[in-house]
């Protein structure tokens, strides 16, 4: 789609639906000529009974008619562009309240894209990732993890950390999930885990309940008590793990792709559910570039560590104020609003009963949840 009749679709998700059907008919058009008319079309307009429509026009980013494919061609002169949809839908933008933006495109990296994998096929799939890595490089982070299906283990590979350890002892490595919760790591990321105070000593079985206690449920173990891989929600921050992928490319790089990827799908308006301060500049980008073709919300989230006080309480204060200027930097614009903030309450409702002993869910339920035996 070009620029023009992409801005358009911008326009029609803004706007909304009462603006297709009764804000911009037939009858209120006026006379002068349109900027772009689509014709042709399965035209839906949300209304209240559903009317379609086969057309419509628009004028300097404007929704001007909504009506038969005629009407809109009456409206057209020699420097109208015309869209034929041949029978295509037309609907008002998709919006998406909960989207982690800088995950809906391949980093370039090592990326498992969700696809499910016995450990035998995990492990020469993360030795061709380690192969493709810039000498010196201190870390293999592994992106699109799926932790619900695949990671079947065998006699060679009894478990997830075993499997890892195969592909590289010496090199951390870390799997992260798909659903932004859980992990998996090698002995060697393993051994990089820190104590509040900063000392690193590692995550074994004689660590767990010593040092990281408040983090044993999300430590996966397997027979004999030594963690078998699996590190989920907060303890993924004991390690030191790199930032996003994503987030450390130039924005040019990375930040056209995704606004490509949410045209393609009809999102014409987004809430990033955990916007990192990282992150700003590169939504920046595309609003000073003009290739912003989205309406933004940012729900702010916190790196909470970095606000720890000396007593190792968070500043709650410092981390409201920090917002703040967030939001009011946005507050003039017309694409991009901050006035959202992202904290994590409880945790999710995914466990997984196959470790030993399982790890369970932690999100807050009525019932309590069903421990395997």
């Amino acid at each position: 789609m070009n620029k023009t009749a992409f801005r358009s679709a911008v326009c029609i998700g803004a706007l909304g639906a009462s603006l297709l059907s009764s804000g911009c008919s037939k009858e209120t058009a006026d006379s002068a000529p349109a900027d772009l008319i689509l014709t042709n079309g399965y035209v839906y307009t949300a209304d209240a009974a559903r009317t379609i429509t086969d057309a419509l026009a628009i004028r300097d980013d404007t929704i001007v008619f909504v009506g038969d494919s005629a009407g809109a061609a009456a409206l057209a002169d020699a420097g109208t562009q015309r869209i034929d949809l041949g029978g295509r839908m037309l609907l008002p933008g998709l919006h998406d309240a909960h989207i982690h933006p800088l995950s809906i495109v391949a980093p370039g990296g090592c990326d498992l894209e969700s696809v499910p994998m016995p450990l035998a096929d995990l492990v020469p799939f993360l030795k061709a990732c380690v192969s493709r890595l810039e000498p010196g490089a201190e870390w293999l982070v592994v992106d699109q993890w799926n932790f619900t299906a695949g990671n079947q283990p065998d006699e060679r590979y009894t478990n997830l950390r075993v499997a890892l350890d195969a592909v590289s002892k010496e090199l951390p490595i870390v799997l992260l999930g798909n659903d932004g919760h859980h992990g998996a790591a090698n002995s060697a990321t393993l051994a990089l885990a820190r104590t509040d105070n900063g000392d690193v000593v590692g995550i074994s079985g004689a660590t767990i309940n010593e040092h990281f206690a408040e983090y044993r449920e999300y430590i996966g173990l397997d027979a004999s008590g030594e963690p078998n891989g699996l590190i989920n929600e907060t303890a993924r921050g004991l390690f030191g793990i790199p930032a996003s992928t994503l987030e450390q490319l130039p924005g040019e790089n990375i930040m056209p792709l995704i606004a490509a990827k949410l045209a393609s799908n009809g999102i014409t308006s987004i809430r990033d559910a955990a916007a990192r301060e990282i992150s700003l500049g590169l939504f920046d980008y595309l609003a000073d570039t003009g290739q912003l073709t989205f309406r933004l919300t940012l729900a702010l989230f916190p790196d909470f560590d970095s606000y720890r006080n000396e007593e190792g309480r968070i500043d709650i204060d410092a981390i409201i104020a920090d917002f703040d200027k967030v939001r009011k930097k946005y507050e003039r614009s017309t694409l991009i609003k901050a006035d959202t903030a992202k904290i994590f309450v409880d945790g999710v409702i995914e466990g997984d009963p196959l470790s030993t002993p399982p790890t369970l869910p932690n999100a807050a339920q009525l019932e309590p949840y069903l421990q395997p035996q």
